[in-house]
């Protein structure tokens, strides 16, 4: 996914020395809970979004994906989801959705842990849904 919650220099960074990726995502998940906490959603996001940068870092630059690496880009996929249409940024969240859906889709095509692949699939899914239902509530008021 082409995202920029990561500034330059820190995904060029990773990019180049993905190993370290896995310390970033569990820094930014941290950062983006403790926002959460305090109330400050965009900042949540913001951080939610680095996580999933570097959750998709860590799919990237691996031949073979562990399962781990497919669970942990689903969930902050569904998080960053679930913080965007929270902050009613619907059109973010929908690239975000779209992207993600594709890429577990490839994954459970290359048989890829489809079953990490296809419960993320399915929670995306039913994000997507519940954004599309949203919007048209929102259109009958």
């Amino acid at each position: 996914m082409k995202l920029r919650f990561l500034c330059t220099n820190r995904r060029t960074w990773l990019q180049e020395n993905p190993h370290a990726a896995e310390g970033i995502w569990g820094q930014s998940c941290a950062l983006s809970q403790d926002m959460f906490d305090a109330g400050q959603l965009d900042q949540a996001a913001h951080h939610a979004g680095c996580a999933l940068e570097a959750a998709d870092i860590l799919l990237s630059h691996k031949n073979k994906p562990t399962e781990r690496d497919v669970q942990r880009f689903c969930e902050s996929c569904a998080h960053l989801v679930r913080l965007l249409l929270e902050i009613k940024e619907e059109k973010l969240a929908q690239i975000v959705l779209q992207g993600g859906l594709h890429r577990l889709q490839i994954y459970i095509q290359r048989g890829t842990h489809p079953v990490s692949a296809l419960a993320g699939f399915e929670l995306l899914s039913l994000l997507a849904l519940r954004s599309r239902s949203r919007a048209v509530a929102q259109t009958l008021h």
